[in-house]
């Protein structure tokens, strides 16, 4: 079955529907038709592209007429086998910022195949897709086999209602579960810069392993992003998936990299960030850098609101000690650490939510213990 060919019977269309149901048109055609669907309000396109895009010249990114606008759509959907098809297609629309997109591609096992949400994007994304630079609010998923970015024009979950959901989701799965797919947060990161970097991004959530990122991955980040507010990160309790970096990253990106800024007053990072929740594992390594990073920033008049890091679970020492020497003399129990860590920033964080300490279990416990006694 394909869709009709007369393309005078889209004007009148308010929602169009394709799954794995090629339109019997030309690539042209086939814009034609959407550039007639003046009233269309709903597309959703699975696995459409494949009989068009054997007519499109392979390796030319550039879209060869004007892009085709959609006044009333309200929602589009596109999943595609290649995402490569998915990208040269989207460089042909223009999607108004107030639609919800859901853009999903397929990663394939093939050598040389593009595993990136970036390549899975048009060229032109200022023009295709506004709405990414309008992003405030991005959450982002390395897990298992889900990898997606989702965006919000919304600051934080008390500015949007209940059950309010993306309105932009970015999502790439592999083409089968019996291969390994090879992601990693560096890669994830990346994506994240190439897609929104000229997003007003205040609130970002992370959800995933950090073993694969980097201080110089988190820097760019950093810089990238400096209306940055608040900073959600989860990821798994094992000790690889270490928050480091990330505050490594963050002190890097307040350093001065030309004349210029070290000679400006204001050499400070994302200096409206106000808020950080840290879900994963602190080694020794991880508490001197958050220690480091958070002493620059307030020496300089930058002083955090909030440091949640009630499930941040303690590892006594770090995987890379042989590599990193300096930490080595910084080993020792998770609640000394912990509690070390907590007193040399107190002046500069204003609220501290952290797991109790052994001792501090173990006193409470007694005095339960008395007054259950008496």
């Amino acid at each position: 079955m394909a869709a009709p060919q007369e393309i005078s019977l889209y004007a009148q269309l308010r929602k169009l529907r394709l799954c794995d149901c090629p339109p019997a048109l030309s690539l042209d055609g086939f814009l034609d038709a959407l550039a007639a669907s003046v009233q269309l309000e709903e597309l959703t396109l699975q696995g459409a592209f494949h009989r068009l895009l054997g007519e499109w010249p392979h390796g030319d990114p550039v879209p060869h007429r004007p892009p085709v606008s959609l006044p009333r759509l309200r929602s589009c959907r596109f999943y595609e086998y290649r995402i490569d098809r998915l990208s040269y297609f989207l460089a042909h629309l223009h999607l108004q910022p107030s639609a919800i997109h859901r853009i999903q591609g397929e990663v394939s096992c093939l050598h040389g195949a593009p595993k990136t949400i970036h390549a899975m994007l048009p060229p032109n994304r200022s023009a295709t897709l506004p709405a990414l630079s309008l992003a405030t609010n991005i959450n982002m998923t390395i897990c298992g086999n889900q990898y997606s970015i989702g965006c919000r024009h919304t600051k934080s979950s008390v500015d949007r209602p209940a059950g309010d959901s993306p309105r932009v989701l970015l999502m790439l799965t592999p083409s089968g579960y019996d291969w390994p797919w090879d992601r990693s947060m560096a890669q994830g990161l990346g994506d994240l810069v190439e897609a929104f970097g000229s997003s007003p991004l205040t609130r970002l959530t992370i959800r995933g392993d950090q073993s694969n990122s980097t201080a110089a991955v988190w820097e760019r980040v950093f810089r990238t992003f400096p209306l940055l507010e608040e900073l959600d990160l989860e990821g798994p309790r094992h000790a690889s998936s270490n928050v480091r970096d990330v505050f490594r990253g963050l002190h890097a990106a307040s350093a001065p990299h030309t004349e210029r800024e070290s000679e400006s007053r204001c050499t400070v990072a994302c200096p409206n960030l106000r808020d950080i929740r840290l879900v994963g594992v602190a080694t020794p390594s991880t508490y001197k850098a958050m220690h480091e990073c958070l002493r620059y920033r307030g020496d300089r008049g930058v002083v955090l609101e909030s440091l949640k890091m009630k499930s941040l679970a303690d590892c006594y020492r770090d995987e890379d000690e042989d590599e990193d020497e300096d930490d080595n003399d910084n080993n020792g129990d998770g609640d000394s650490l912990r509690r070390g860590f907590i007193e040399g920033v107190s002046d500069v964080v204003k609220s501290i939510e952290a797991r109790k300490t052994m001792s501090e279990l173990e006193a409470e416990y007694q005095e339960l213990d008395v007054d259950s006694d008496v």
